[in-house]
Parts: C-alpha cells; structure tokens; sequence
C-alpha cells in the first residue's frame, strides 16, 4: 500500500517543493526477507533559488521513519529514523555542460544498533547533456 502527496510553489528565482509518502509491506510483498512487516513515513522539503549568471541553489531536507517488525524478534518492533540535509551549488556553462557541488549527510538513529550511522557525502560533478 502507497500513499503519496506532494505540492509545489514557484515564486519568481524561488522554488518550494514538499512530498510525504506513506507505504506499508508485508513479507509477502517485501524485497527483503528479514522482517515481517515493514511501515514508513517519508517527508522531504525543497528550496531552490536561480541566481544570475545560471547560478543555482539547491537544499533539501529530509525525514523518513520506519517500524519494521522483525523476524528474529518478532514482538519487538524496529524503529528507524533518518535525517537526510543536502545543498548543491550548479552552474550553468552552456546548453550542454554544467558542473555541481554537493554535499549530502545523512543520519539514521535506530533502536537496532547495528544500522544505526551517519554519512557525509561531497561531491564535484561536470554533467554533460546530448
């Protein structure tokens, strides 16, 4: 089961986007045979500004919380929270090139010690479109 909202708002140079999703799997229908059944909430918000010069911003933060019901402990429910913060710097070369940096972290806090960490990413990117 799947539930998605979402709603964006452009205003002039600004950009505002947010997404909520709700899905819940049973073993059955799950990817991974670990648990029993799986249920998650997931909200990201998006905030980009164009600049001059095809300079643009791009943030986003994210939540997503899931309960799994596992199957090594099945009374006891598995609780995940992850926290995702994200920038990104993007210019415009020309109709084909444009370069990036990024710079993503990420932090998962679970009641499951062994999946629980925190991640940061930074990356330089030169992306080219034909």
């Amino acid at each position: 089961m799947h539930h998605i909202k979402g709603s964006n708002y452009l205003q002039g140079k600004n950009t505002y986007a947010f997404s909520y999703l709700f899905s819940k799997e049973d073993k059955s229908h799950a990817t991974a045979s670990k648990f029993i059944e799986k249920e998650q909430h997931s909200m990201n918000f998006t905030y980009s500004r164009k600049f001059i010069n095809e300079i643009s911003l791009i943030s986003q933060f994210g939540y997503t919380f899931h309960k799994f019901k596992d199957l090594a402990t099945s009374s006891q429910k598995r609780e995940d929270n992850n926290y995702l913060y994200y920038i990104s710097l993007r210019k415009k070369i020309d109709e084909m090139l444009s370069a990036a940096l990024e710079i993503k972290h990420t932090n998962n806090d679970s009641n499951y010690v062994p999946v629980k960490y925190k991640k940061n990413n930074y990356l330089v990117k030169l992306n080219m479109n034909f």
